[in-house]
């Protein structure tokens, strides 16, 4: 759950250094329809940061965690 993320959630699973949050590519096919149907700025930029994330996951693949 994405509650899960917030400091205010309570601690129902141990700390991990690792928290999957969910998968972007579903997340941005919904900012997409999103940006085709508004056209926003908003949209756009989530579209962008998404992108973003897209590139620094792929430089980071494969890397050991310590990295």
């Amino acid at each position: 759950s994405w509650k899960r993320l917030s400091p205010s959630c309570p601690r129902r699973w141990p700390v991990q250094k690792k928290i999957e949050a969910a998968c972007w590519a579903h997340a941005r096919r919904k900012i997409h329809d999103v940006y085709i149907s508004t056209q926003t700025a908003t949209a756009e930029e989530a579209l962008k940061r998404i992108g973003e994330l897209y590139v620094i996951e792929e430089e980071i693949r494969g890397r050991p965690e310590a990295e």
